[in-house]
């Protein structure tokens, strides 16, 4: 499946094995995990659980082989791809 949006639902743990993984993807505000704006087509920084903003071109080119890998990372499983 290829992944063009992800987002994160409440509950974040802060283990911070999203970022480990993506780094340029995630980012952490306030004890929350968040999808970064410099790699959405809305340019905000949240847990796009709202509208789900899809990914830009070039974070898809850059870093979509990796997206899987970031959802299935999260131990307790709030991070969600489409």
């Amino acid at each position: 499946m290829d992944i063009t949006r992800i987002w994160i639902d409440e509950g974040c743990i802060c283990c911070h094995a999203c970022v480990d993984i993506l780094p340029e993807v995630f980012t952490f505000v306030d004890g929350q995990a968040m999808v970064t704006s410099a790699t959405r087509e809305d340019g905000v920084t949240d847990r796009n659980d709202a509208w789900r903003s899809p990914f830009t071109r070039a974070a898809l080119a850059a870093y979509g082989d990796r997206f899987e890998e970031a959802v299935a990372g999260c131990p307790i499983e709030i991070i969600h791809g489409a």
